[in-house]
């Protein structure tokens, strides 16, 4: 176990405005708040491995069944990294345009988070370990789940990854359908139809899913298995990848003028 390095006052203060005093993941004022290390070594102090998080959350981050609630440190650094964006255009942009931009940058947060969602439900079902490829080899968890994490298909798997395309796939439509009902206004016309479409994708790959082993001959079995993962994961990514994007020039685009 790593020693814990003791985080320095002046350290401690920049993190703490960096997220306004408030949980970079319930985001409640409210609530009583600790400084947690994302990859959950207390010895790397580096300010982008720190986030301000509540008592509650801070407790769900380090239990064995974080995958279902989406406090993996993957999850959490998208938390935190968006939640200081948001502080930010608080801070230096009190106006009408930085409030769009704060609900976007929520927004693409939010389709970001509904696709890791079904990333993590999958791990979930999944015995340990898993692959995890050489340095460099993958962009990023997607490309490395599409080519590595992808199971060979047998009765016993068919019937273990069900709900994961049952449950999963309809929750994460669900979570699609909320965003366009949420955000409006601000999520351009452009996203909200690829949303659509993704939802509509991945209504096919569930109903493919299901019916596997009634219409596909036994040979071929293993090779539609392998699509349905495959064409989930692609949709899936090709959201994560565009709103990450969107996230980041939406933040890019109002430092500028300050520059």
């Amino acid at each position: 176990m790593k020693q814990r390095e003791k985080i320095s006052d002046d350290l401690a203060a920049d993190v703490m405005f960096a997220s306004d005093r408030t949980c970079c993941v319930c985001r409640s004022e409210k609530q009583k708040v600790q400084i947690h290390h994302i990859d959950k070594d207390p010895s790397n102090n580096d300010i982008d491995n720190l986030a301000v998080i509540c008592l509650y959350c801070h407790s769900d981050a380090h239990t064995n069944g974080a995958f279902v609630r989406n406090l993996t440190p993957e999850i959490i650094c998208l938390y935190n990294t968006s939640w200081r964006e948001i502080v930010h255009l608080r801070l230096n942009v009190p106006n009408e345009e930085s409030g769009r931009k704060e609900l976007a940058a929520e927004a693409f947060l939010e389709a970001s988070l509904d696709c890791h969602y079904w990333k993590n439900h999958f791990m979930s079902l999944t015995t340990p370990p898993l692959p995890e490829g050489q340095p460099g080899q993958f962009k990023d968890v997607w490309d490395l789940m599409a080519e590595l994490w992808i199971p060979k298909y047998s009765e016993e798997i068919f019937q273990r990854y069900r709900p994961l395309f049952i449950n999963g796939l309809l929750e994460v439509q669900r979570r699609f359908d909320r965003l366009i009902q949420l955000f409006p206004d601000v999520l351009p016309h452009d996203f909200r139809a690829k949303l659509v479409r993704a939802s509509r994708q991945l209504d096919v790959e569930r109903i493919v899913y299901l019916s596997l082993p009634k219409f596909v001959e036994e040979n071929q079995t293993n090779s539609f298995f392998y699509a349905r993962f495959s064409g989930a994961i692609r949709v899936l990514r090709d959201i994560v990848r565009d709103s990450d994007e969107r996230r980041e020039l939406l933040m890019r685009s109002n430092k500028e003028p300050n520059q």
